[in-house]
């Protein structure tokens, strides 16, 4: 990271971006060798040639891609592709980080979803044509109705952020529940909290809708306990990890009493079973997937007339099925009486992570691209 040349940058080379020139023909220490005829100040290329590839960002440029890509998946995907593309010998230069970005996006855009620097399929430049990218690229991205159009529906995504600092703080705070007589600790929740945060901008908006949804039909419902199971789907960063959001207020008998904390850990940890009958039948009907997330929360004010609550966190991984465990996972669902056939209903939800605007349908006319699916099972 390179800060403090923002500034220079405008005013030695006239450019209002303000960030580095990407230059891949300038191989190890070319980028600062001033005998060189060629020499351009503020520009970058590879500076570890034949060895792991560095970036090196500006300040400015780095903010610009961590603005649009702002997941570490979304952002190590870039990474890769760019640090691809730079050894590539394909391109020539970009004027500035964000030109650079805006080109990556716009390929995005096209393709609903297959991030690149060149479209597929894309024919190499001819000896002595390499590409330039061309300036206000960035501009024109973000000033149009796609990006307008896409931030509104990333919005949603929201609820899944908000999910994860939220288990952040309380695991930081002591203030977890205990599973199977344990109390919960960081190391515990990490996994969990690690695949929630490893999902992608998309994913989550998907995923952050499946979670709103749970919550708004427990609270319609005013059921004691509702769930929903969460699929894998198309942007999901590892299709072999489903969720299950669990729903389940505190018991009626309970608040009567006026319980102590004590009476609440235990519901607590009740809810944390029930979570782990959910995940072991999900597993256990879904055999492609050696992992399930549980999220279980208190339900809403409105269905338990107290203010307040609490949210645990935990993850189940198989990776092989025993004739013991499989008992075991039977007898929980029978026990707790959940995700029985008859009883789950389905629903199957298509979203693109652009949404289709009038700008678009031409770009797309020529391009199949399926649609991201969702599937979710809810209920108990």
């Amino acid at each position: 990271m390179a800060t403090g040349a923002h500034k220079a940058i405008q005013k030695i080379l006239d450019d209002r971006s303000g960030s580095f020139v990407i230059m891949p023909a300038l191989k190890g220490r070319d980028a600062i060798d001033f005998s060189r005829r060629d020499f351009m100040p503020f520009a970058v290329g590879d500076v570890n040639p034949g060895r792991l590839f560095v970036h090196v960002f500006d300040d400015v440029g780095i903010k610009r891609v961590l603005e649009h890509l702002n997941t570490i998946s979304d952002f190590v995907g870039y990474l890769n592709k760019r640090a691809e593309y730079i050894r590539s010998s394909r391109f020539w230069m970009a004027h500035g980080e964000e030109e650079l970005l805006a080109g990556y996006l716009r390929v995005g855009i096209v393709t609903n979803g297959y991030y690149d620097f060149e479209l597929p399929g894309a024919e190499a430049p001819k000896k002595g044509q390499l590409k330039m990218t061309k300036q206000g690229l960035s501009s024109d991205y973000i000033l149009s109705e796609t990006h307008f159009q896409k931030a509104l529906a990333d919005d949603k995504s929201r609820v899944w952020d908000d999910l994860i600092t939220r288990f952040s703080d309380n695991l930081l705070a002591g203030a977890t529940g205990a599973f199977l007589g344990r109390k919960t600790t960081i190391a515990g929740a990490e996994p969990a909290l690690r695949l929630m945060a490893m999902e992608n901008r998309f994913s989550r908006r998907v995923y952050g809708e499946a979670v709103q949804g749970a919550i708004l039909k427990a609270m319609d419902s005013k059921e004691d306990w509702s769930a929903r199971v969460i699929l894998p789907n198309q942007p999901s960063e590892n299709p072999k990890v489903a969720y299950v959001v669990m729903i389940m207020s505190y018991p009626a008998f309970a608040r009567e009493r006026g319980d102590t904390d004590n009476g609440y850990d235990q519901y607590r940890e009740y809810r944390m079973r029930v979570m782990e009958a959910y995940c072991l039948a999900v597993l256990l009907d879904n055999r492609k997937l050696d992992t399930v997330v549980a999220i279980g929360m208190d339900a809403d004010s409105s269905v338990t007339g107290q203010e307040g609550g609490s949210e645990d966190l935990f993850s189940i991984r198989v990776d092989e099925w025993t004739p013991s465990l499989e008992s075991s996972a039977l007898k929980l669902r029978e026990h707790y009486d959940v995700l029985r056939h008859e009883r789950v209903a389905r629903q199957d939800i298509s979203r693109e992570e652009y949404p289709p605007t009038e700008s678009l349908t031409g770009a797309r006319r020529q391009r199949k691209n399926k649609p991201s699916r969702l599937r979710f099972k809810k209920k108990r």
